[in-house]
């Protein structure tokens, strides 16, 4: 009995010595193991890598499939697994206060029901003193009530290496916050200096947020005031509704699309809005919502619609010009005829009475196309000198047409020549546009009157201290009043500003008094505007007379020069204006040739060079031009004498062309004009 007794304690002995081993040895696993995670968390120097050696530590001493941590941050649980963000509920609650839960069945615990994972079953939750807040590790098992006491008592004896993993974690991810946080501050600085209008909305078309103009556009203090609302709050139903179903178009085809709508804004102010709407992804690439950004194209538009006004206009340019030459061959046609018809009825005073008529009506028919090339010109800038008061006195003539029957229209020129240096289509611009802003002026007026002046000024002590100009300098004055509904003071400040207008949408630009004041600017001139609400307008401007021309009367039409048999080589293919012409300067003394173009002059040059004294050359004719021909007629004989004439506009079919000093002409000329000009070519020679 001894001997077993003995043998049972020795077992006993052994059995307790094999329990220490192993414990020692389990005690030994779980220090080396939290030793070679401590030594490699060192080295972690990423989120993944801090995980990576929590997992493979617990791993190694716990039975789990999956090993989280999340600490609190703000009302919300920040946790490694990115697609997850609990809510904190009362369980979580509780383990972060210091207790433990261990789910036996996920399913059954709240916070879980969220979360879809098949992979887990039941899971182990200990909290986590950490540095600036509190926390949880979370251990889970692809069995159910895999979590025994033991497994329970070692996750908390190696809790402070998990406390370890988790500050460092957290501090990984607070940096990362802020980064986020910086990134989003940045963002919405950039979105917020952006002047064009973002937003985005919910799947409901529900604002989530917006930028500054945004705000400003709907007459909102802060993108907080538009969270929540949606287009029926926000504008009137019908266009509401137009945005609605943009939105719904948009998220159902989940591509981005684009659209423009008028809409008003809160002071009144009606702009036209390009909008782009694109699909609005979260993390996982799941559509939930849109983002949309609207620019105001209202300038943009009128500046393309002027844009295409100003082709129109240089299409119609181009018509006036084919039109202009052959309205220009008949004209010179019925000169010529007039001049004929007059030599022969000489003695026929009623007749000469109606011939002189047609006569002035020929010349007034002249003058309108010439002003009509001027106004559709394409030519750059070209100051040339040129009497204003004839020009005005023409232009007006043509552009007074514009002006309704029913407004009376007074003029004043001036007696004298006022010479300036100018571009002529920009002072025919400046004066249309001062005569149409009259015109619209006096429109409700009831006795509506309109009158233009021009004479000679010089510049008085007033008019030095306003203008800081030279006492007793003299200028060229133009004057356009009206009776119309004048400018209030605080208009007149900005009447020169571009797009600026007074006038109802869609009958002003904006544009014409902009191009006035640039324009006088162009010429170093000067403009006054007075205007007084209800008691109509006065524009004056004054512009600086030609250096080196002095004041004189208007001079009368040239005296006629007749010839004595010089032979003259008439070349045009026009056949009526040939026999004309040929018919014109025999009556003035000449012996005429003819031809139809340059080749063909060429030729009947070359065979009467000895008896040829002067050839005529119309600019534009087929198979070969005047240039052209005269260019060949001066190689055979340099000296040769050459006069140009075109029905064209001269500034645009002589461009670039070398006309060696040649006199031009433009038809329909006058026969006084074209007879001294023949005489001075054949005194020359």
């Amino acid at each position: 009995m001894p001997s077993l007794q003995y043998s049972e304690q020795l077992q006993e002995a052994l059995l307790r010595l094999e329990q220490t081993v192993c414990q020692e040895k389990k005690l030994r696993e779980e220090s080396d193991a939290i030793l070679k995670g401590l030594s490699d968390l060192v080295g972690a120097a990423s989120r993944e890598e801090v995980l990576s050696v929590l997992r493979t530590t617990f791993q190694r001493l716990i039975d789990c499939s999956e090993c989280w941590i999340m600490f609190k941050h703000g009302d919300r649980l920040i946790s490694n697994v990115t697609e997850l963000s609990f809510p904190i509920g009362k369980g979580f609650t509780r383990v972060m206060d210091g207790g433990v839960l261990n789910a036996f069945d996920v399913t059954q615990v709240p916070e879980w029901h969220g979360i879809h994972r098949e992979d887990i079953r039941s899971a182990l939750h200990l909290p986590l003193q950490l540095s600036t807040s509190t926390g949880m590790l979370i251990l889970t098992a692809e069995t159910a009530a895999a979590f025994s006491r033991e497994a329970i008592e070692l996750a908390q004896r190696i809790i402070p290496f998990s406390e370890q993993a988790a500050s460092k974690l957290e501090l990984i991810e607070l940096n990362h916050m802020k980064e986020l946080e910086e990134a989003h501050s940045l963002l919405v600085s950039l979105i917020n200096s952006v002047p064009d209008l973002i937003f985005y909305k919910d799947t409901e078309s529900v604002y989530m947020g917006c930028n500054t103009a945004f705000c400003q556009f709907i007459g909102k203090n802060s993108p907080d005031d538009i969270v929540g609302l949606s287009d029926f709050d926000l504008f009137d139903r019908e266009l509401a509704q137009f945005f609605r179903e943009k939105d719904k178009s948009m998220l159902c085809k989940s591509d981005t699309q684009r659209n423009e709508e008028w809409v008003n804004y809160p002071d009144g102010r009606r702009v036209l809005l390009d909008t782009l709407k694109t699909p609005y992804y979260n993390g996982v690439g799941k559509v939930i919502g849109l983002i949309g950004i609207s620019r105001d194209i209202t300038a943009f538009k009128e500046l393309e619609e002027k844009f295409l006004q100003a082709q129109k206009m240089e299409s119609i340019g181009t018509l006036v010009g084919g039109i202009a030459h052959e309205f220009n061959n008949t004209l010179a046609g019925i000169t010529g005829r007039l001049f004929l018809a007059k030599s022969r009825a000489a003695n026929d005073h009623e007749i000469i009475r109606h011939l002189d008529k047609i006569s002035m009506l020929s010349d007034r028919s002249a003058v309108m196309i010439q002003q009509l090339l001027a106004f559709s010109r394409k030519s750059p800038v070209q100051m040339k000198n040129f009497d204003l008061t004839a020009f005005i006195k023409e232009t007006f003539k043509l552009h007074k047409f514009s002006i309704p029957e029913n407004i009376a229209v007074n003029t004043q020129f001036s007696h004298f020549a006022l010479p300036v240096k100018g571009d002529a289509t920009q002072i025919q611009q400046i004066l249309v546009n001062l005569l149409h802003n009259a015109r619209d002026a006096v429109n409700s007026v009831e006795k509506p009157a309109i009158a233009v002046s021009v004479g000679l000024f010089e510049a008085d002590e007033l008019f030095v201290n306003v203008h800081s100009t030279e006492a007793g300098e003299r200028y060229a004055h133009l004057t356009v009043e009206d009776n119309g509904c004048g400018i209030s003071n605080e208009d007149k400040v900005q009447i020169f500003d571009p797009f600026f207008t007074t006038k109802d949408v869609g009958k002003g630009t904006g544009l014409g008094l902009a191009m006035v004041y640039g324009a006088i600017k162009t010429h170093n001139g000067m403009v006054e505007v007075n205007s007084e609400l209800g008691k109509g307008t006065k524009i004056e401007i004054y512009l600086p007379l030609a250096a080196g021309f002095s004041l004189h009367p208007n001079q009368h039409d040239a005296q006629l020069s007749h010839g004595h048999g010089e032979c003259i080589l008439f070349v045009d293919d026009e056949p009526e204006v040939r026999e004309t012409g040929r018919e014109v300067l025999e009556s003035l003394g000449y012996s005429i040739l003819e031809a139809s173009n340059g080749s063909e002059a060429i030729e009947i040059f070359l065979a009467n060079e000895g008896s040829i004294v002067l050839t005529i050359l119309d600019v534009v004719m087929p198979v070969l031009g005047g240039v052209e021909a005269a260019l060949a007629i001066k190689k055979h004989k340099q000296d040769a004498k050459v006069i140009f004439c075109t029905g064209y506009d001269k500034e645009d079919v002589l461009d670039a062309k070398d006309i060696g000093g040649n006199p031009v002409i433009t038809k329909p000329y006058s026969i006084e004009k074209l007879s001294q000009i023949i005489q001075e070519q054949l005194v020359d020679s």
